[in-house]
């Protein structure tokens, strides 16, 4: 299969966080909905479950037990993503407290509070999954990160964008490879999956920020005149007179973007390769 062939199927950024993923404890994707970070990430736990170790449970954490079902076991289900045969070793009943996947049984568990250290509280995590990590209870997930305690055990999880001050990005994201955790950051471009018009469908004042575009803010000026009710621009109120030359516009400064886990270790995070070439970029 051709690089071009397999990329209708897998973006190159969800398949080069599949590999980068499993050489840190922690790897946490986050990004736009839609972006395809919940797929990959369910199948790097795949993977996980099948060499995860033996001593230690293996616990899938979401919000709720209804969030849970919803969010991963029908997705688990889908024969077009995972297949007839992978499905068919997934098996849960909704609102059920345990999994069998792949022969291994599975932990599910609601963190919609802290009360929910309880339920790990004392345990030996060999594997955990955690769904929308930005709305765990902070001392839930500071617990389930210490139960990690065997040789091999990893937490995978997936969220949407938090704000800068969200504990998770302060405490976790920022510090990286320092937490021994790698973050992949994705938007709609590298959801291979998706139609051709679906972003189309997001051209809203409330969706916008959704699908990753930037935000804008109003200057003063403008902000005065709607507050105001005038509609006249800022350059009707000068007097009249000789008018000086606009000085150019100042070059906009790019976007940054995450560094790369495996170029810059201190930061912990990792971002979109360069195109290989024969279909014109990411998609």
């Amino acid at each position: 299969m051709s690089v071009d062939e397999l990329e209708r199927l897998v973006s190159r950024a969800q398949l080069l966080s599949l590999v980068d993923a499993a050489k840190f404890k922690l790897a946490l994707w986050f990004g736009a909905v839609s972006s395809g970070k919940t797929v990959i990430s369910l199948w790097a736990f795949l993977l996980a479950v099948r060499v995860a170790p033996k001593t230690g449970i293996i616990v899938i954490v979401g919000r709720t037990m209804t969030t849970v079902y919803q969010n991963i076991f029908v997705l688990f289900q889908n024969t077009s993503i995972f297949g007839t045969v992978i499905a068919s070793q997934i098996v849960y009943t909704p609102g059920a407290s345990s999994a069998r996947i792949l022969g291994r049984e599975v932990m599910v568990i609601g963190a919609h509070n802290a009360e929910a250290v309880g339920r790990i509280q004392g345990s030996t995590v060999a594997l955990a999954y955690v769904d929308e990590a930005a709305l765990m209870p902070e001392p839930f997930w500071n617990m389930l990160v210490s139960r990690l305690r065997v040789d091999g055990a990893r937490l995978l999880a997936t969220m949407n964008p938090a704000s800068r001050n969200h504990w998770i990005r302060k405490n976790w994201i920022v510090p990286g490879a320092a937490k021994n955790l790698i973050s992949f950051h994705f938007t709609m471009r590298d959801n291979p999956n998706l139609p051709a018009d679906y972003p189309r469908g997001w051209r809203g004042a409330g969706c916008r920020r959704r699908a990753s575009a930037p935000r804008t803010t109003a200057s003063p000026a403008s902000a005065r005149a709607r507050r105001s009710g005038s509609t006249a621009s800022p350059a009707s109120t000068t007097p009249a007179g000789p008018r000086r030359p606009a000085p150019a516009p100042a070059a906009a400064a790019s976007p940054s973007r995450p560094r790369s886990g495996s170029s810059a270790a201190t930061a912990g995070t990792w971002s979109r390769p360069p195109s290989l070439g024969g279909n014109g970029g990411p998609r």
